[in-house]
């Protein structure tokens, strides 16, 4: 697909429909795996993937840092701590982890949680 200033963005799926889009059309609630950010660990999870969700406030890299990070110079441990499979995920404070948060994030004017892959305002 081509934008108006004539670049090319990549075409992705939606599971729930079929339906394709660029990720900037990407409505609230959707996941994708970040697979340009594979080789950078700290924003990787066990796995290798990087997800993100876009939340009412903007998009939250689940695997990343979080601002308020107890442990930034740490790259093992994970802000938050992703539990399930994709898009199924619950996001807590349940493993390796600092003291950032109770495992909610906050983006821009949205606070809330990621619970069996739904996010839940606080």
């Amino acid at each position: 697909m081509e934008s108006e200033s004539g670049v090319s963005r990549p075409l992705y799926v939606r599971a729930d429909n079929g339906r394709e889009l660029t990720l900037n059309m990407a409505p609230v609630g959707a996941m994708w795996d970040a697979d340009w950010y594979h080789d950078v660990d700290f924003l990787t999870g066990p796995d290798g993937h990087s997800y993100i969700v876009k939340t009412p406030g903007g998009e939250w890299c689940i695997d990343g840092k979080a601002t308020n990070c107890g442990l930034p110079e740490d790259n093992v441990h994970k802000c938050w701590v992703r539990h399930g499979e994709a898009p199924d995920f619950t996001v807590d404070k349940n493993g390796h982890t600092c003291s950032a948060g109770a495992g909610s994030i906050q983006i821009g004017n949205y606070h809330g949680f990621l619970i069996d892959g739904y996010l839940v305002e606080c």
